[in-house]
Protein backbone atom coordinates (compact mmCIF):
# COMPACT_ATOMS: atom_id res chain seq x y z
CA UNK A 1 0.00 0.00 0.00
CA UNK A 2 0.96 3.24 -0.70
CA UNK A 3 1.62 5.93 1.99
CA UNK A 4 -0.47 8.72 2.72
CA UNK A 5 3.00 10.95 1.43
CA UNK A 6 3.17 9.40 -1.68
CA UNK A 7 -0.77 10.23 -3.23
CA UNK A 8 -0.97 13.35 -4.60
CA UNK A 9 -2.67 15.81 -3.03
CA UNK A 10 -5.39 16.87 -5.53
CA UNK A 11 -6.36 12.62 -5.47
CA UNK A 12 -6.58 13.78 -1.33
CA UNK A 13 -9.03 16.59 -2.27
CA UNK A 14 -10.93 15.13 -4.73
CA UNK A 15 -11.36 12.10 -2.41
CA UNK A 16 -12.64 14.69 0.69
CA UNK A 17 -14.24 16.23 -1.30
CA UNK A 18 -16.36 13.91 -2.50
CA UNK A 19 -17.15 12.37 1.54
CA UNK A 20 -18.38 15.42 2.50
CA UNK A 21 -20.26 15.72 -0.49
CA UNK A 22 -21.85 12.13 0.55
CA UNK A 23 -22.01 13.12 4.17
CA UNK A 24 -23.73 16.40 3.80
CA UNK A 25 -26.11 15.20 1.30
CA UNK A 26 -27.47 11.79 3.05
CA UNK A 27 -27.44 14.40 6.48
CA UNK A 28 -29.76 16.83 4.55
CA UNK A 29 -32.43 14.31 3.65
CA UNK A 30 -33.47 14.23 7.36
CA UNK A 31 -34.72 17.26 6.50
CA UNK A 32 -35.69 16.37 2.73
CA UNK A 33 -33.73 19.12 1.66
CA UNK A 34 -31.70 19.37 -0.96
CA UNK A 35 -28.38 21.06 -1.15
CA UNK A 36 -29.39 24.04 -2.87
CA UNK A 37 -32.22 24.60 -0.75
CA UNK A 38 -29.95 23.96 2.42
CA UNK A 39 -28.16 27.23 0.64
CA UNK A 40 -30.90 29.28 0.47
CA UNK A 41 -31.86 28.69 4.15
CA UNK A 42 -28.21 29.85 5.20
CA UNK A 43 -28.23 32.57 2.54
CA UNK A 44 -31.81 33.66 4.59
CA UNK A 45 -30.50 33.40 7.94
CA UNK A 46 -27.81 35.69 6.80
CA UNK A 47 -29.56 38.03 4.94
CA UNK A 48 -33.08 37.81 7.21
CA UNK A 49 -35.12 38.98 4.21
CA UNK A 50 -34.29 39.04 0.12
CA UNK A 51 -36.19 39.25 -2.68
CA UNK A 52 -37.10 36.42 -4.69
CA UNK A 53 -35.13 37.66 -7.50
CA UNK A 54 -32.12 38.54 -4.99
CA UNK A 55 -31.76 35.19 -3.52
CA UNK A 56 -32.07 33.59 -7.10
CA UNK A 57 -28.89 35.74 -8.30
CA UNK A 58 -27.21 34.95 -4.81
CA UNK A 59 -27.51 30.90 -5.72
CA UNK A 60 -26.89 31.04 -8.84
CA UNK A 61 -29.91 30.18 -10.66
CA UNK A 62 -32.66 30.95 -12.78
CA UNK A 63 -35.87 32.81 -10.65
CA UNK A 64 -38.27 29.98 -12.42
CA UNK A 65 -35.85 27.44 -10.30
CA UNK A 66 -36.28 29.48 -7.61
CA UNK A 67 -39.92 29.91 -7.52
CA UNK A 68 -39.76 26.24 -7.47
CA UNK A 69 -37.28 25.41 -4.69
CA UNK A 70 -39.12 28.40 -2.35
CA UNK A 71 -42.74 26.53 -3.17
CA UNK A 72 -41.32 23.42 -1.91
CA UNK A 73 -39.58 24.98 1.01
CA UNK A 74 -42.88 27.19 1.95
CA UNK A 75 -44.78 23.91 2.04
CA UNK A 76 -42.70 22.32 4.77
CA UNK A 77 -43.07 25.30 6.90
CA UNK A 78 -39.31 26.64 6.22
CA UNK A 79 -39.88 30.57 4.77
CA UNK A 80 -42.31 32.72 3.75
CA UNK A 81 -43.01 34.61 0.75
CA UNK A 82 -44.78 38.01 0.58
CA UNK A 83 -45.23 40.43 -1.29
CA UNK A 84 -43.22 43.96 -1.07
CA UNK A 85 -45.00 46.74 1.04
CA UNK A 86 -44.27 49.11 -1.83
CA UNK A 87 -43.91 47.12 -4.59
CA UNK A 88 -46.75 44.52 -4.89
CA UNK A 89 -44.67 43.03 -7.81
CA UNK A 90 -41.58 42.19 -5.47
CA UNK A 91 -41.59 38.77 -3.57
CA UNK A 92 -39.95 38.85 -0.17
CA UNK A 93 -38.85 36.01 1.07
CA UNK A 94 -37.52 35.32 4.96
CA UNK A 95 -37.09 32.36 7.53
CA UNK A 96 -40.04 31.21 9.78
CA UNK A 97 -38.99 29.90 13.07
CA UNK A 98 -39.08 26.22 11.87
CA UNK A 99 -36.63 27.81 9.35
CA UNK A 100 -34.19 29.16 11.54
CA UNK A 101 -34.50 26.03 13.88
CA UNK A 102 -33.40 24.17 10.82
CA UNK A 103 -30.80 26.07 9.45
CA UNK A 104 -29.61 25.61 13.22
CA UNK A 105 -29.71 21.88 13.26
CA UNK A 106 -28.18 21.60 9.58
CA UNK A 107 -25.31 23.72 11.06
CA UNK A 108 -24.86 20.93 13.60
CA UNK A 109 -25.16 17.99 11.01
CA UNK A 110 -22.98 19.36 8.58
CA UNK A 111 -20.02 19.86 11.36
CA UNK A 112 -20.82 16.06 12.20
CA UNK A 113 -19.89 15.60 8.68
CA UNK A 114 -16.82 17.59 8.03
CA UNK A 115 -15.97 15.86 11.14
CA UNK A 116 -16.45 12.29 10.22
CA UNK A 117 -14.64 13.25 6.94
CA UNK A 118 -11.37 14.36 8.55
CA UNK A 119 -11.47 11.33 11.25
CA UNK A 120 -7.98 9.42 10.76
CA UNK A 121 -7.25 11.58 7.86
CA UNK A 122 -3.65 11.84 7.67
CA UNK A 123 -3.64 7.86 8.30
CA UNK A 124 -6.14 7.06 5.47
CA UNK A 125 -4.84 4.59 3.04
CA UNK A 126 -7.40 3.25 1.60
CA UNK A 127 -8.10 5.82 -1.29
Amino acid sequence: MEKIEDVPFLMILQHLGHLMKYQAVSRLEEFELKPSQAGILFILSHERVLSQRELAERIGVKPPSMTVALQKMEKMGYVIRENDKDDMRIIRIALTEKGEHCVEMVKGLIWQAEMSCFVDFPRKRDF
